[in-house]
């Protein structure tokens, strides 16, 4: 039986709490999809009485371009051909995010009368705290709004690469791969070593770090960016101890790893090890660390 996805269509899915389901509106057709309306409440009862009272009053957030083959495949079941009510205003200006290739997102404020967008963003600014979140990956990816409890009020810019990645390890696995080498790809750019070999003379004038030194200190990096981008790594923290040990030996030979040279060297293992485990702490490895 072909079902047919209209204005107003009204949807309900399962979500992490027991007994529990979103509701997603169709509000109108998009360029890349079907702009919805995500309510921001779980429901228990779905009678017909009850969702006149949701569709009027409860609060929903506004997200665009939520394809049509998510609602009709994916969705729970189709509640009814419910007209918006008159009363619901579509906020003016909303925002998206786009993320681009090499994993970053940016965010935009879209003017819906012209869809338009006028203003850009590149992180998280607290303007957009006042205005509905808009890109979305789907309905399971909808639903881990729920599992963390989300509100504008508590969001922070990591919250939605969490979503994502999260959505990823579990649905589109191979996307994962690809955004963890072209993060590391971006990482490696940022290796404190390429400074030093710029600024050599400089450096040398000031400690005992040679260019010989520097090489070696380059080709652990690389060792150590490789080895945490491997899909099957048993274990990163035995990879960052390794490299901590390493950078240890060559300063107890050298003495070369000077107050800025280790500062560089922590922001850079740091940078690394946020991007692939979340939020791992370099000071977690204080106590081996000597330099």
């Amino acid at each position: 039986m072909n079902i047919k996805l209209k204005i107003g269509d009204l949807f309900s899915f399962t979500t992490s709490e027991k007994n529990k389901y979103g509701l997603i509106q169709a509000v109108s057709k998009g360029e890349l999809g079907i702009n919805v309306r995500v309510f921001c409440n779980v429901f228990t009862d779905l009678s017909h009485s009850n969702i006149k009272r949701i569709l009027e009053f409860e609060g929903f957030y506004y997200l665009k371009d939520f394809y049509e083959y998510e609602l009709l495949n994916k969705s729970q079941a189709k509640l009814g051909n419910y007209k918006i009510p008159s009363k619901i205003e579509i906020p003016r200006y909303m925002r998206i995010s786009e993320r681009k290739l090499n994993g970053d997102l940016i965010w935009y404020i879209v003017d819906t009368n012209t869809s338009r967008i006028t203003r850009t963003f590149n992180v998280f600014n607290e303007e957009l705290r006042f205005l509905s979140p808009a890109k979305t990956w789907g309905i399971d990816y909808i639903k881990k709004r729920w599992e963390d409890k989300f509100t504008l009020q508590t969001w922070d810019n990591t919250l939605e690469d969490k979503w994502y990645t999260d959505y990823l390890i579990e649905y589109e696995p191979n996307k994962l791969l690809e955004k963890e080498k072209m993060t590391l790809s971006k990482i490696r750019k940022l290796k404190p070593t390429i400074i030093w070999k710029k600024n050599a003379k400089q450096i040398l004038n000031n400690n005992n770090l040679s260019e010989g030194i520097i090489d070696e200190i380059d080709r652990l990096l690389d060792s150590f960016l490789e080895d945490i981008g491997k899909p099957n790594l048993d274990s990163i923290n035995e990879v960052t101890k390794k490299l901590i040990n390493e950078l240890n030996s060559i300063n107890d030979i050298h003495n070369c790893i000077e107050t800025e040279e280790s500062e560089q060297l922590l922001d850079f293992i740091t940078t690394a090890l946020q991007t692939i485990e979340n939020k791992k702490d370099i000071d977690d490895y204080s106590s081996i660390r000597t330099w």
